[in-house]
């Protein structure tokens, strides 16, 4: 090869004279987890001393250089104190002791005391003398410097076998200088012995049984700055924790090592009194009492033993009734919540009885029965000879008949319930869907009339029939029939359009390389008239201003900072989505990563926040420091809640990953927590709120209901009256794809608990309840395809009255690196607003996202799709979630510094890894680490896992993502703040206790004092601007007072420039033409800011949605759906029978997506609800705006390194 071949062979560009040159490559060789001793030919250094002969040698060594110098004296039997020092060691697992994992180097903070498994190589000296010593087995350690108030640092001794053995002399090694590459193990080894060395001063110093392992989380580090606060190597410690004042976690990491070092102290009773060790679970300790087991079967009330009598799972169920004093106070609970009073003895179906038709008009308000054709009853084969319609509106025809106008009347077997047996056969629920635009429907065609009572007060009724809900049929969902229900929108369409104003804060649609996202942008003027709006265009820190970023010496950018500018752009109205809320933070708690919650979530639930500027002056664009937002800009301002916090209870509650992340969403706080798995049931205590007075039940479910039930008291049970929101993740492994028998008594006990989630709700009547599982939930299984888990769930909770919803959360669109995705079902007491689905914040490209839906309804169609559309991020990768995380190498140190749950859970794989993919590094040579895990599903930094490592790793695995959580904790308190009180219109709701029954005083309800104040700050900052409106922040309100943008509004004033002596000086290009991409966007007078809808279909009602939805057009679906017959038929039928009722052809959907989409899987256009008329007053269950249904692959991709992390498959 050629000189200058070789020279563009290594460094890979071309030589003045020949072509390019080849990079040169240089490999690292990785760090051996193996002492010298272990490789193959070695040589030693040095000829190898005994363990037997060392001994003698240091003692002969010692008297000889001490000679009569008075030495120090251990207090058993006088011994005399001898003290070497080792250098160039290294400490390994013996591999006589532990043969599985032989001659791994390891840290000393992870010695077994008992097991005694841990040797040493190295070099021993006294004085001049030196001695070469290999596998010398390590008997006990010891640390020097417990009390010290002046050094913060500790010296490490170790004894061998034979030395403390030794009757003469008590002999101990110093460690000194480790083996090059022991290095990485024993320097984590110092900084956790140091870290121990504080923590027992600590405990100490203070009273007993006084340390918890809150103690941990600010009073320890005020300790510490006060004792050694001046010190540089205290100072140069704490910088290798990041500078952090929390240390519960790091505790936590190493309590089992405290704990061998607190019983070696003379204070040892002192330090082990304290309950942070039972916190910890150090030692099997626990704070929290297991309860005994003993309830064997799965308990439920008997409404819900009815309901669920004929599952397969229902031999595992018990009837229990509860005590007279707990069906005093369920009863006064419902009649105060509006429930109807239950039925005393079952009824026959009256479903055929009526007045049959004769001379008699029909009129509006009638209920009546008219026939199918025949076409219809092809596609609803179980819904019977008789349609049932809500007659609204009549009008004459010829020959003296009249033409109705109608909404048709479900039963629960025309509903998702439809495979479930449903308890009340007179039961029926008023449809979204009408006849409007059909074949004309006749006076002549009805064939008898029915008694219906509206809204019952009880259920023992007299009328054919009673309705108390509504149906929606695009969401499947139910919701507490209202008066404006019994009208189509096709008959009273009032189109309604959200009114924007300066200073608000929107997204707006943007195309780029054929990928639709969402842009943040501030609105600086409106002009209805012209249907354009002016916007102030917001730029992306991190993705559009890297390199300024750097030039200001920004890292670790956030995805959602945001940099204000002073471009502004024309657009069309029809462009904005929704809002989005934008909060200024200033430079030093940026800078301190001092962000408030939820706005240092990433992204998640549409929270920004902006610190920087773009300054263009001189024509040199650079990055300033803001003092604050500019006049005009609507910054979300936090308010009060205008009530009290609900109170939670948790069944099944895990780790608490749920739980926390719905306290986030801001409207309820968990005081009762209840989950068998004790580590779990501490994880949750370590984590919530207010631990000292949370009720944390260690025991099943089960024994909990009997408990309460049977009218017992128990500190860790809450009674009636004292719950108002119910959360549940029943045991997934029921349902779960991996399970290898379904019929096992342990799956069918799994299985079984779907329903104590329906017996707590019976039992407590709380305003809310949500439930999540796995998808697989909603699956219909081989051999019981007449039974269905959540049709049957779902005809539970309807028939006890509660508004149930129920739709697909993929963690991917909710900020999340995971491919995990739940079944959500909510529920909410008559009256109140349900727990609408959160708009995504995240997707992936259409046609990475498979299709998925929760089941079929009784005409073929598909409910509960998974949507597609266009969001302001894209997902968020696994790299990206964990880019901060230090690169452990293959993580046999199991110690890192700064994050102390940054390490292996060695076993976890061991019975699983049959069933499950790979669960490693996309980059390191290791799995995944518990950090790796908690960032995954979600937990903050500062939260502790406790537990051993494998029960760390499975509470992490059963837990729910923390971003699906949030997302569903913001919209929990979005239906609450817009719920009225049960029984009225015109009140808002002001405190949830309007809705608890106090057992203590007589089951009177209390009524809230309202809070004058805040009421007040409230009229002044809406009285501040005429065109003020009313706020669209879960948190906060997105603009207090609204002002118009001046057009030569800049940042001056507004900034801290670089260099500080210039000012900047914004120049403002001209306004940019309109862009035309209102394509994809709603339809002229289809905006709403304030939760209306449009439909193809005017007759489908939809529901009240969260209030920062964007106004779309809704997808075109039939009404009783017909789509399976040909034209051919249809001319025949159309031949013979006349004008039906608006025959529908096979319903064709064009798509973009790619050709291996499965036919049976229904795919939308993006845009095709883009041209349908808005909806009046009434919204969709779930978000808003034009979705796709996502396609389904006939392959499985290879993810990409980055991609996405899977800690289990369900």
């Amino acid at each position: 090869m050629s000189t200058t071949d070789t020279q563009e062979y290594r460094t890979g560009q071309k030589s003045p004279t020949g072509p390019a040159r080849r990079a040169n490559v240089r490999v690292t060789p990785s760090s051996s987890d193996y002492p010298r001793s272990h490789a193959a030919n070695y040589t030693r250094p040095a000829a190898t001393t005994p363990e037997q002969d060392l001994i003698e040698n240091l003692k002969h060594e010692w008297k000889r250089q001490h000679g009569n110098e008075p030495t120090p004296q251990t207090s058993r039997q006088r011994r005399e104190t001898i003290i070497a020092d080792v250098h160039n060691f290294e400490i390994y697992r013996c591999p006589e002791t532990d043969p599985k994992r032989p001659s791994e180097l390891t840290s000393l903070h992870l010695f077994d005391v008992k097991a005694k498994k841990l040797c040493f190589d190295g070099y021993v000296r006294v004085g001049e003398a030196q001695y070469y010593v290999e596998r010398i087995q390590i008997d006990n350690i010891s640390i020097e410097g417990y009390g010290s108030h002046i050094d913060p640092d500790i010296v490490t001794y170790i004894q061998t076998r034979l030395a403390r053995k030794d009757a003469a002399s008590d002999i101990w090694l110093r460690l000194r200088q480790p083996a090059a590459r022991y290095k990485r193990f024993h320097s984590p080894f110092l900084w956790v012995a140091v870290l121990g060395k504080h923590a027992l001063d600590y405990m100490d110093e203070q009273p007993k049984n006084t340390v918890s392992l809150e103690s941990f989380k600010v009073d320890f580090f005020h300790w510490l700055a006060q004792r050694f606060g001046s010190s540089k190597v205290f100072e140069k410690w704490h910088t290798l924790f990041g500078n952090v004042c929390d240390f519960r976690v790091a505790f936590n990491a190493y309590a089992e090592y405290f704990y061998v070092q607190a019983c070696n102290l003379s204070t040892r009773h002192h330090l082990t009194s304290h309950p942070v060790w039972a916190h910890c679970n150090a030692d099997r300790m626990t704070a929290i009492e297991r309860q005994p087991n003993r309830v064997k079967d799965t308990l439920t009330t008997s409404q819900v033993f009815d309901s669920f009598q004929q599952m397969y799972f229902a031999r595992k169920l018990k009837q229990i009734t509860p005590s007279t004093g707990i069906q005093k106070t369920q009863k006064k609970r419902r009649t105060k919540l509006g429930f109807a009073e239950d039925r005393i003895t079952p009824t026959a179906s009256k479903r055929n009885v009526g007045m049959a038709r004769g001379k008699h008009d029909v009129r509006v308000g009638d209920v009546v029965s008219i026939s199918p054709d025949e076409v219809d009853k092809i596609n609803w084969r179980k819904s019977g000879d008789e349609w049932l319609a809500y007659v609204q509106g009549v009008e004459p025809d010829k020959g003296g008949a009249q033409r109705l106008s109608v909404l048709w009347l479900y039963r629960a077997i025309d509903t998702n319930m439809c495979l479930a047996k449903y308890v009340l056969a007179d039961e029926l629920f008023l449809s979204d869907n009408c006849n409007c635009g059909e074949r004309k429907t006749l006076s002549t065609d009805v064939i008898r009339k029915h008694s219906v009572e509206w809204s019952p007060r009880s259920l023992n009724t007299t009328s054919n029939y009673f309705v108390r809900q509504t149906y929606i049929t695009q969401d499947s969902a139910f919701v507490t029939v209202k008066e404006e229900h019994k009208t189509c929108s096709c008959r009273n369409p009032t189109p309604s359009v959200t009114h924007w104003s300066a200073g608000d804060t929107v997204y707006i649609t943007k195309t780029t390389g054929g990928q639709k996202r969402l842009e943040p942008v501030v609105i600086h003027e409106v002009d209805y008239s012209k249907k354009e709006v002016k916007v102030r265009v917001l730029l992306r820190l991190q993705r559009d201003c890297s390199k300024l970023a750097l030039q200001a010496g920004r890292r670790n950018i956030a995805p959602n900072e945001l940099v204000l500018t002073g471009k502004l752009k024309a657009l069309p109205i029809a462009r904005i989505q929704r809002a989005f809320h934008v909060i200024f933070v200033q430079k030093t708690k940026l800078l301190a990563n001092d962000i408030p919650s939820p706005y240092d979530l990433q992204g998640a639930g549409d929270h920004w926040f902006v610190s920087m500027g773009l300054d263009s002056a001189d024509g040199n664009q650079q990055l300033v420091w803001l003092n604050g937002l500019p006049k005009g800009f609507c910054e979300a301002q936090v308010k009060p809640l205008p009530f009290k916090k609900l109170r939670g209870l948790s069944l099944f509650s895990g780790g608490g990953g749920l739980d926390r992340g719905l306290e986030e969403g801001g409207a309820i706080e968990f005081q009762t927590s209840v989950d068998y798995d004790s580590a779990a049931i501490h994880t949750q205590r370590a984590n919530c709120q207010d631990p000292q007075n949370m009720r944390l039940f260690c025991g099943s479910v089960d024994d909990y209901l009997k408990v309460l039930l049977s009218g017992g008291t128990h500190r860790s049970v809450a009674r009636v009256g004292e719950v108002d929101v119910i959360v549940a993740g029943s045991p997934c492994p029921g349902f779960s794809t991996l399970q290898r028998d379904m019929f096992s008594e342990q799956s069918l006990t799994n299985a079984s608990h779907i329903t104590t989630f329906c017996t707590a709700v019976d039992v407590y009547r709380p305003l809310y309840g949500i439930l999540e599982n796995v998808v697989n939930m909603a699956s219909t299984r081989a051999g019981l395809e007449e039974q269905n888990v959540l049709s049957q769930l779902v005809a539970c909770l309807v028939s006890m009255g509660y508004q149930v919803n129920q739709y697909i959360m993929d963690s991917w669109t909710y900020g999340s690196c995971q491919q995990r995705s739940r079944i959500i079902l909510t529920i909410a007491a008559p009256g109140l607003e349900p727990i609408l689905q959160r708009p995504h914040t995240h997707s992936r490209s259409y046609v990475d996202t498979k299709a998925r839906s929760l089941g079929k309804l009784p005409n073929g169609e598909r409910f509960g799709d998974r949507e597609h559309y266009a969001t302001p991020f894209p997902h968020v990768t696994a790299e990206a979630s964990t880019s901060d995380l230090p690169n452990i190498g293959n993580g046999n140190v199991q110690t890192c510094i700064r994050f102390p749950d940054h390490r292996l859970s060695l076993n976890v794989f061991s019975k699983v890894r049959a069933l499950l993919d790979a669960s490693v590094h996309w980059s390191e040579h290791r799995p995944l680490s518990i950090q790796d895990a908690k960032r995954t599903q979600g937990y903050k930094d500062h939260e502790a896992i406790i537990g051993t490592l494998s029960e760390q790793w499975k509470i992490l695995g059963n837990g729910v993502d923390r971003k699906v959580s949030f997302a569903i904790g913001l919209a929990l308190r979005d239906a609450l703040t817009k719920s009225k009180r049960p029984g009225r219109s015109d009140e808002a709701l002001e405190d949830e206790s309007e809705f608890v029954v106090d057992i203590e005083e007589d089951l009177v309800v209390q009524l809230s004092d309202s809070n004058e104040h805040h009421q007040d700050m409230d009229r002044k900052a809406r009285s501040a601007s005429s065109d003020s409106s009313s706020s669209t922040d879960s948190f906060s309100s997105t603009c207090e007072t609204r002002q118009h943008f001046d057009l030569a509004l800049s940042l001056k004033g507004a900034c801290d420039l670089k260099p500080p002596q210039k000012k900047p000086s914004l120049t403002f290009p001209p306004e940019e033409s309109i862009e035309a991409e209102s394509r994809f966007g709603p339809t002229e007078g289809s905006l709403s800011r304030s939760s209306h809808t449009s439909s193809s279909n005017p007759g489908r009602l939809p529901l009240p949605s969260v209030p920062t939805f964007a106004l779309s057009a809704l997808q075109q679906l039939p009404k009783r759906q017909r789509t399976d017959f040909e034209v051919g038929v249809q001319e025949r039928l159309a031949a013979e029978l006349g004008p039906l009722k608006r025959l529908k052809t096979a319903e064709v959907r064009h798509t973009t997506s790619p050709a291996r989409v499965e036919p049976e899987v229904v795919i939308k256009l993006e845009d095709r609800r883009a041209s349908m008329p808005p909806l009046s007053r009434l919204n969709r269950t779930r978000r808003i705006g034009p979705p796709e249904f996502a396609p389904k692959a006939w392959h499985k991709k290879i993810e990409a390194h980055n991609n996405v992390i899977d800690l289990t498959q369900e």
